[in-house]
């Protein structure tokens, strides 16, 4: 296991949102404060949330920082809270050479696996928070395209039409799935076909859809893994962003280079969307798929600057995300957003759910990273885009002692892994067909009692599924 790097933690002062308008694919009523998250650590060894309270011995030395892990709370090695070493929590001065990558730690929940769950944390959000908006997902079918063997159908292009003309067109992901939400894509009149087609495949099928979900479809054909992958990042490079910027640029030059030498034998592109606020230096720089050098080197010309209030131009780097050169037919396609900040409220969120519908027609699996400081508004907006396009929600911790105090996620489990595996592990999932869990040797820490399968308890009765 990789040796943890310590840094003094700096909290974060984020201030409230303004309360914004309704919109007709859109929900958010309801009054009250805002509620806190969901504790962690249920089990005997689970670390418990936030930074630890014995520290670990650090040094500062020219602007670079070390440190040592504190003792654990309880439980095994890895377990408990993590002390915090001392130090520049930027990681040196901006002439100093850029932090090794593999540094940062982070967990990952999946809300399509807790469909129920994310329902009620969304409802309770938006009670608390006037003027909140989410997309209509209540009603939620789950397509899942299999071939003759079982085999996940990735790139399968769907129609969905009831007796007046087509409600959803949109692909299937890497592990053959789509989703139809009856509130955002329409009501159905009438009997509903799906048509399908998928690649290598001669004439369009057509099938009635079933009764409930999820709809397991087969096609009469053995299924092609992608032939291609587009990766763009979407980083938040606003002056809150200061404390975490130069580990994040190490982290994705990081994670891109090991990407593509894992999956070198495919079609690769990546892509670059950064942005901050109105006002600012730029609202949104926007560099379109390219090999990995030139998008390397894109990356490493950003800085965190501006800003100042907590809602950023999330809206605006979405819709930039949305007209990237995003290829059509068997191909990955998957956008990580590096955010701390939620968006603007009232019609800029109205639109920052408009590109999050249309990203999700595109087939672009949204995967949030949420930095130091993130805010229950912004964990509400990124949660529920990762949901709508099937990603997932990955957040960072306290575990590295790098950037500021990291929020606790509203969410009953979790593992802690190195954020370089944890992406690495998402697109893996996505290449291969196979929903992946962490390596036993890769876990830093876990809370809320997570077993080998990624299976928890939940208090009250019911499990969690990681």
């Amino acid at each position: 296991m990789r040796q943890l790097s310590l840094l003094l933690a700096v909290p974060l002062l984020i201030s409230s949102l303004a309360a914004c308008g309704d919109d007709a694919d859109f929900e958010g009523t309801g009054q009250g404060g805002a509620g806190g998250p969901a504790g962690g650590g249920a089990a005997p060894g689970d670390g418990g949330a936030g930074p630890g309270t014995t520290a670990g011995q650090g040094t500062v030395t020219s602007g670079t920082a070390t440190g040592s892990v504190g003792p654990g709370a309880s439980g095994t090695v890895g377990s408990g809270d993590a002390g915090v070493g001392s130090g520049d929590p930027t990681g040196g001065g901006g002439d100093g050479p850029a932090p090794e990558p593999g540094q940062l730690t982070a967990g990952d929940w999946d809300d399509n696996l807790n469909f129920d769950l994310f329902l009620d944390y969304r409802s309770g959000m938006l009670q608390e928070s006037p003027g909140a908006h989410s997309l209509a997902v209540e009603e939620r079918v789950v397509l899942r395209i299999v071939d003759s063997a079982g085999a996940p159908v990735s790139g399968a292009a769907i129609e969905i039409s009831d007796e007046v003309g087509t409600l959803f067109e949109g692909p299937t992901d890497g592990l053959g799935e789509a989703l139809y939400f009856p509130g955002i894509d329409g009501e159905p009149r009438g009997a509903v076909t799906v048509m399908l087609s998928w690649p290598g495949g001669a004439e369009p099928l057509a099938v009635a859809a079933p009764a409930e979900s999820p709809w397991v479809l087969t096609i009469p054909d053995t299924s092609e893994r992608p032939s291609a992958i587009d990766v763009a990042f979407v980083i938040d490079t606003t002056g809150s962003m200061g404390d975490e910027i130069a580990y994040i640029k190490s982290e994705v030059d990081g994670i891109a280079q090991r990407i593509a030498a894992s999956w070198g034998q495919l079609s690769m592109r990546w892509a670059l969307v950064v942005y901050r606020d109105v006002g600012d230096a730029y609202v949104t720089r926007t560099f379109d798929f390219d090999q990995l050098d030139p998008f390397r080197a894109n990356l490493e010309m950003q800085d965190a600057d501006g800003g100042g209030d907590t809602p950023e131009a999330l809206e605006a780097a979405l819709g930039e995300t949305r007209e990237l050169s995003w290829r059509d037919g068997n191909v990955a396609r998957l956008a990580f957003v590096v955010a701390d900040a939620p968006s603007h409220s009232g019609s800029k969120e109205q639109v920052l759910f408009q590109h999050v519908a249309a990203l999700r027609q595109l087939g672009v699996k949204l995967v949030p990273i949420a930095g130091s400081g993130t805010e229950p508004l912004a964990e509400l907006q990124l949660r529920s885009a990762a949901q709508a396009t099937l990603g997932r929600y990955v957040f960072l911790t306290d575990d590295s002692g790098i950037g500021g105090s990291h929020a606790e996620p509203t969410i009953p489990c979790y593992f802690v892994q190195y954020l370089d595996d944890l992406v690495v592990r998402v697109v893996d999932s996505e290449l291969g067909g196979v929903r992946l869990l962490p390596a036993t040797d890769e876990i830093v820490r876990t809370v809320g009692g997570p077993d080998a399968q990624g299976v928890c308890s939940l208090e009250g009765g019911g499990s969690a599924q990681l």
